[in-house]
Parts: structure tokens; C-alpha cells; sequence
């Protein structure tokens, strides 16, 4: 398993696809830590979600979200929060948010069901993990002084009053910058 975990790292952690590595390699890397039911590999996924927002940040914060380790890998999300040094995308936050909502309400719910009993019941839950899920993204970016607050140098300000990834996604604008980027560039570093 550790040496599963080191070639998957490795991968990982090239800044520039050697020649004959392709993005599909990194996305199969970040499957590979995630198959293996070990608390290294799921803290490693949680190494991978950074200022980045793209497939492979965001494949990864869906293992996050789903690992039987979840409750250990809430507070090494929330302290790489808070670290001076760390970037945080509105990835990461709603990642985190996403994560600490899970923990919050012991798992991720009932799964969707025909009947009406059932379907009221996700409903029901849906509509909680909803509202924890708001309450922590707001908790987190206001702890972190996130942007969207108006109060961080380390990433300056955005223009939107919250921050969230827009239904847009990654789409790719002209001029090379994710679609979002584009309407919630910031004004300056201040």
C-alpha cells in the first residue's frame, strides 16, 4: 500500500507531465489513493485540493467527501485553512463546508427513495445538510477572511458579496481563465 500511495504521489506531484504522462494519468493516480482504505491516502487526497479548481482538485474533494475518514481529515482541512501560506479557492471552501456538513450530521443521509415516505425523508435531510452546509461555508470564509469578506491581501478582493463556484463551473473563457474568473476577478491585493 505505501508503495501504491508513493506512486501516486509521485505522479501527483510533477509540476509538468513528464513525456507520456496525461491529465487522464493524474485523474487515475487520484482513483488509485482513493481505492486504498488507508488514513495516509485520504489525508494525501486532502493534500490535493489547494487554490487549484480544477479535475483534479475537484475529483479529489469528492473522495474526500466520501472516505471513511472524514472525521480525521476535518481538522487537517480546517487548520491548512487558517495557515498563512495556504491559497483557498472556493473549492477548498466548499469542499471543506461539504466535509464538516457530512461530519456534522453523521453521514451523507438517506439515498433517494420512490416512495413518499422515503422521498420525505431525503428531502427532509437534504434540506438540513443544505443549511449546515451554508452555515459552515460562511463560518469558514469568515474565519479564514476569505475575499468574499473583503479582508484578505493574500488573495485580494472579489467583487461578489459570498463566494461560491457559479453554475459555469471550469468552463473555459477566451482568454484561457475559467469562466468564473472572469466575472469574480479580483479588484486588487490590497
Amino acid at each position: 500500500m505505501k508503495a501504491q500511495i508513493a506512486a501516486a504521489r509521485k505522479i501527483l506531484d510533477s509540476q509538468a507531465p513528464p513525456t507520456g504522462q496525461t491529465p487522464d494519468e493524474r485523474l487515475r493516480a487520484i482513483r488509485v489513493l482513493s481505492s486504498l482504505d488507508s488514513l495516509e491516502a485520504a489525508e494525501e487526497l486532502a493534500r490535493r485540493l489547494t487554490a487549484r479548481q480544477d479535475a483534479e482538485a475537484y475529483q479529489a474533494g469528492i473522495w474526500v467527501v466520501a472516505s471513511p475518514y472524514r472525521k480525521q481529515l476535518l481538522p487537517l482541512m480546517e487548520r491548512r485553512l487558517a495557515a498563512a501560506d495556504q491559497a483557498v479557492s472556493g473549492l477548498y471552501l466548499d469542499i471543506l463546508a461539504r466535509l464538516s456538513a457530512v461530519v456534522a450530521l453523521g453521514g451523507p443521509g438517506p439515498p433517494y427513495s420512490e416512495d413518499a415516505a422515503g422521498r420525505d425523508a431525503w428531502l427532509t435531510a437534504s434540506k438540513q445538510f443544505a443549511e449546515v452546509q451554508k452555515r459552515k461555508q460562511d463560518e469558514y470564509a469568515e474565519r479564514c477572511s476569505h475575499p468574499c469578506r473583503g479582508n484578505n491581501r493574500r488573495l485580494g478582493r472579489l467583487r461578489s458579496s459570498r463566494c461560491s463556484i457559479p453554475s459555469g463551473g471550469m468552463a473555459r473563457s477566451r482568454r484561457g481563465c475559467p469562466a468564473w474568473w472572469q466575472r469574480w476577478r479580483p479588484t486588487s491585493a490590497t
